[in-house]
């Protein structure tokens, strides 16, 4: 920051001696062996190269735009252009975009080319706006969240992965959201959706979600609960950047691990992309004998243990979720054989298995 704040006071001090700085080259204009004569040429203009170098540099490397009372196009344009990004007014850079990169590439070829290699690093560093209308806006919020990063803005950094992660979800969820009104991505909303994937919550005073089929919570529990943490894991490093920090890790370290978590969680694998939205009967086995075992264990029963894994039992477990076997003694026999078995067979009658896999005595 001590750079940025240098660049700064020297644009000032050459913005404010302008009109005094001139630049004098004495070019020879006398033939070989004859007394050499020389002609003094006025280089002015190259003071304004001096002032786009601080500019463009500055940029690069802070996105920040030191002042200068200048009028010059390619001021004005990089300057309101930082000032948006700072701010986090994405549509407003999405639409001066075009202008500046025109008008980057305009002067790069003409009064600036000095400059070419500083112009050519500010245009790559903002590519990530080329084509962004037909792009997902998860995607560019990562993109931006990235480059944030690599600018040293980490709480940036990490608001802007959240917002990627929060549009992520919606693009997924929000098919199964019911509302009265357009469905857009309001805060609301994608509240809304963050609640399902960390809690299982399927509506609020406006909106309501529709999970496609009874055990669609459960049957993708695995790839929610990755979500969740992964979020609380983005949440707790915010966090951390927004108040004083007692922890001594990296965040800076962290928040690379992040970065690199959401591209393969989101960009590469797109984990949302397969939910299971079909009860498959040997899926809802498979899940079902899991918690059975799990609960079996916890309450020591070897013999429950045992009957879980037959598929006599798993067959009969599906026949009473799909409303073929009654809620009579059939399904309490099966695992009455002690005390703490009974509270299994209770829950199952009631048909509390899958919404609470985590059974208590």
């Amino acid at each position: 920051m001590r750079d940025a704040a240098f660049m700064g006071f020297l644009l000032a001090l050459l913005n404010r001696n302008k009109a005094k700085i001139e630049i004098i080259y004495a070019e020879q204009i006398s033939e070989m062996g004859k007394p050499r004569v020389f002609e003094f040429k006025f280089l002015t203009e190259y003071v304004n190269i001096i002032d786009f170098f601080f500019v463009l540099k500055s940029f690069n490397e802070f996105v920040k735009i030191p002042y200068s009372d200048t009028e010059d196009l390619l001021y004005l344009k990089l300057k309101d252009f930082s000032e948006s990004l700072l701010s986090n007014q994405i549509l407003k850079c999405t639409t001066k975009y075009p202008d500046l990169k025109n008008e980057l590439i305009s002067r790069q070829n003409s009064d600036l080319y000095f400059l070419k290699n500083e112009i050519s690093e500010v245009l790559n560093d903002i590519e990530f706006f080329e084509n962004i209308s037909k792009k997902e806006r998860y995607e560019v919020y990562y993109k931006i969240s990235k480059f944030l990063y690599n600018k040293n803005y980490f709480l940036n950094t990490s608001n802007f992965l959240i917002e990627a992660l929060h549009m992520y979800f919606f693009k997924y969820l929000k098919k199964y959201i019911i509302s009265k009104n357009s469905l857009e991505p309001n805060y609301e909303v994608l509240q809304l959706c963050l609640n399902f994937i960390n809690q299982g919550t399927l509506n609020d005073k406006n909106y309501e979600i529709k999970p496609p089929c009874d055990y669609f919570i459960e049957l993708n529990s695995a790839v929610f609960m990755q979500l969740a943490d992964f979020r609380r894991k983005i949440g707790e490093i915010r966090h951390e950047l927004s108040h004083i920090s007692t922890k001594n890790i990296s965040l800076k370290s962290e928040l690379k691990i992040l970065l690199g978590d959401f591209e393969n969680l989101v960009l590469k694998e797109d984990i949302l992309s397969n939910l299971v939205e079909i009860v498959d009967e040997e899926r809802v086995k498979d899940f079902t004998s899991y918690h059975l075992e799990k609960f079996a264990t916890q309450v020591r029963n070897k013999t429950l243990t045992k009957n879980i894994k037959t598929d006599t039992v798993k067959n009969k477990l599906l026949d009473f979720y799909n409303g073929k076997l009654s809620k009579t003694d059939e399904c309490y026999d099966l695992f009455k054989t002690n005390n703490k078995s009974k509270i299994l067979a209770l829950n199952l009658k009631n048909k509390e298995l899958y919404f609470n896999p985590n059974l208590k005595e």
